[in-house]
């Protein structure tokens, strides 16, 4: 794809106008799609509303690693062994409050 494919994408962007299914598919799943480029001109757009500024989530449990299932892949799992802060399910008012 040529810089002018790009463009386009960021000047759609810009103008809030939104991408037809068929240019959503290409994005997916043309080969020629430059990943890095397509990030630029997605950067392009963020940097217009957002400038240099992020914004952080920190997730907050009700509970922490007491969790009953067994999920291998996450650190909640009741067989996990990962090094995180256990505590069981927090009282209502604390979570209202937290919230």
């Amino acid at each position: 794809m040529d810089s002018s494919f790009y463009q386009r994408l960021t000047d759609m962007g810009l103008k809030g106008e939104a991408l037809s299914h068929a240019e959503c598919e290409q994005l997916l799943t043309d080969p020629a799609i430059d990943v890095m480029d397509l990030v630029h001109a997605a950067y392009q757009i963020r940097r217009t509303y957002f400038g240099k500024e992020v914004m952080l989530h920190t997730i907050n449990n009700a509970q922490n690693g007491s969790c009953p299932e067994d999920c291998g892949y996450c650190a909640q799992a009741k067989t996990s062994e990962a090094d995180i802060e256990k505590y069981p399910l927090k009282s209502k008012d604390e979570i209202m409050e937290e919230a």
